[in-house]
């Protein structure tokens, strides 16, 4: 059975590293720091299943753009939004389907997330 593929961004190194490390026997990873990489990879042949996402990302790009890049390339890609600050932006401008979980978090609420959001019938239809 294939594993998703999952992107994690997030513009601080030391959230991508725990996140990757409590995810990684589960899921293929693609664990990045850079908004602009995550553009360039969205673009590759083969979309991310999910895609976990800072919203601030320190760049002209952020964490919403990237969530709506992923599901242009692929509609029912699950996202997980995670800040500090943004709260009631992603209310306004946030997917539709997605999942926020504010900062700080645990690897485990964010695992907990993923599986709540792979397991249910349809996310999406929020």
């Amino acid at each position: 059975m294939r594993k998703p593929k999952i992107m994690v961004l997030d513009d601080e190194p030391h959230i991508t590293a725990m996140l990757c490390e409590t995810l990684e026997d589960q899921f293929d990873l693609v664990c990045l720091t850079s908004a602009e990489e995550a553009v360039r990879r969205l673009g590759d042949a083969e979309p991310f299943d999910v895609v976990i996402t800072d919203i601030n990302l320190g760049s002209e790009v952020d964490g919403l753009e990237i969530a709506q890049r992923a599901r242009e390339a692929k509609p029912d890609a699950t996202i997980i939004y995670t800040s500090g600050q943004a709260a009631q932006r992603v209310a306004y401008e946030g997917i539709r389907g997605a999942v926020f979980v504010p900062k700080p978090f645990t690897g485990a609420e964010i695992s907990n997330a993923l599986v709540w959001m792979l397991n249910e019938p349809n996310p999406h239809a929020a």
